[in-house]
């Protein structure tokens, strides 16, 4: 072999080996910054998540406003806690593909966490909220699995993961709407009978003489309104005939119908099977209509003003707020 090709086979294999160190860098720093996102979203570090992201003004308002508004419900704080406890995640290490050259990289991960829905459907019907916290922390080896591709872009010399709308995440922290809306403890263990209702009532200052008796065919129903005008109305059914009521609700408030006409609605409203909730507030941003639908029971309010009051008659009886 001539000096010359001597000379050019090893500036080659120098440049490939600048080239493999190089890549070998990058991957490195790609699964580091992973790692640490996945930690954060184990942690619920909505801060630390957004530090790894290429994130963009909505992340608060999509992000962090979703997570607050069910992480903030202390009736479920045992239960969130218990599913990001026992939650974990493995990168694929083989999967990483990097280059600086191009500023992206890809690379696959899998979150693991209790299978809450199964746990939830093998519960007996009289559970409640314990029962359920019992039973997720005896089965923490029923588990699903979540696999998602991670893209990441260079920028400014930092790997930022990139999640468009933040589907990725969302879906992750899919388990707060879920167990919220989907499940026991959704509404389910919000019900009162008639005689608590109207201690309830007396107790937050409304006369006997001031609760009507309803002449709809229901096991039970009345309404009664304070000197600010909220109205409160409690209704009583089978299942079937709460189901006709419930139905006839929301069709109208879909519709945009009568009194739901003006109203900007909760984005967390829903309609379940034995469960509806459904919360609707005037351009000033108090709420006007607010309904819970709970097994064979339906409350009610409608506040015709601000909505300090009925606030106040939701936190008397212990029912959630929006």
């Amino acid at each position: 072999m001539n000096r010359s090709k001597a000379v050019s086979l090893l500036l080659i294999s120098s440049f490939m080996l600048s080239s493999t160190s190089c890549t070998m860098g990058e991957k490195k720093k790609v699964l580091e910054v992973v790692d640490n996102y996945a930690q954060a979203i184990m942690d619920a570090d909505l801060g630390d998540i957004d530090d790894f992201l290429k994130s963009d003004d909505e992340y608060e308002e999509i992000v962090c406003s979703y997570v607050k508004k069910y992480e903030d419900r202390e009736d479920y704080s045992d239960i969130f806690e218990c599913i990001l406890n026992n939650m974990s995640y493995e990168i694929n290490k083989d999967s990483i593909v990097a280059s600086k050259e191009s500023k992206k990289a890809l690379v696959n991960i899998t979150f693991t966490m209790i299978d809450y829905m199964s746990v939830y459907e093998d519960l007996d019907e009289d559970a409640d909220l314990d029962d359920f916290l019992d039973e997720l922390e005896d089965n923490t080896d029923n588990v699903i699995h979540i696999r998602q591709k991670i893209e990441l872009n260079l920028v400014k010399d930092e790997w930022k993961i990139v999640d468009t709308d933040y589907e990725n995440l969302l879906e992750v922290y899919e388990f707060y709407e879920d167990i919220c809306k989907n499940t026991i403890t959704g509404l389910n263990g919000y019900t009162m009978t008639p005689d608590e209702f109207e201690n309830y009532l007396d107790e937050f200052g409304i006369n006997e003489d001031d609760i009507y008796s309803d002449l709809n065919e229901y096991d039970y129903s009345a309404f009664t309104y304070t000197e600010e005008t909220v109205i409160i109305y409690m209704i009583m059914a089978n299942e079937s005939e709460l189901n006709s009521t419930v139905t006839s609700l929301w069709d109208e408030m879909e519709a945009g119908n009568g009194s739901f006409s003006d109203l900007t609605i909760d984005s967390d409203s829903y309609f379940g099977i034995d469960s509806a909730y459904f919360c609707g507030r005037d351009r000033n941003d108090n709420i006007s209509v607010i309904f819970y639908r709970s097994g064979n029971s339906l409350l009610i309010l409608n506040s015709m003003h601000d909505d300090t009051e009925l606030l106040a008659f939701l936190d008397l009886i212990g029912y959630p707020h929006p």
